[in-house]
């Protein structure tokens, strides 16, 4: 990988000249990766602004899911924890789209277990239940140690 500042200036530049879903997706992942949290806030409003245009919005939730992730893990990063749990939530708003992807995004929810945000993860453990049937069992086991007051090893 390139370093992070400089992978965060192309970024930047392809979005500037782009303009599409996909390049304000990378660059908001690449201020994320650069550690500029505010910058990846911006690029990731600028992605949701286009994906009502990008050909998937009308068949598959999973980049806009990583989006809202990625936009968590910013807010998180600036000690917004209120508009990080608002965010991580917002990541299940799929509109009955179609998921690709078997489960849910992990890492904010990990940040916030350790953080002790316990019922923050927990409302998105029970909102992403129905979502993915697939692993609905081991969704569900995490619920279950979360209100036993057990702190479960959140892993794919």
């Amino acid at each position: 990988l390139p370093p992070p500042a400089q992978a965060l200036t192309a970024a930047r530049e392809r979005a500037e000249h782009g303009g599409s879903f996909g390049e304000y997706f990378a660059w908001a992942g690449a201020a994320l990766y650069a550690k500029q949290p505010s910058e990846a806030l911006t690029a990731s409003s600028k992605a949701l602004e286009a994906w009502p245009s990008h050909p998937l919005s009308r068949h598959s939730f999973d980049m806009l899911h990583n989006l809202h992730q990625m936009r968590t893990r910013a807010y998180l990063d600036l000690g917004d924890l209120p508009r990080a749990e608002a965010s991580l939530l917002a990541s299940l708003d799929n509109q009955n789209l179609a998921w690709i992807i078997p489960f849910p995004e992990l890492i904010a929810a990990r940040r916030l277990l350790a953080m002790n945000q316990r019922s923050i993860v927990l409302a998105y453990l029970e909102k992403a239940v129905p979502h993915f049937p697939a692993n609905r069992d081991r969704l569900q086991g995490w619920i279950e140690e979360l209100k036993l007051g057990k702190t479960p090893a959140l892993r794919e």
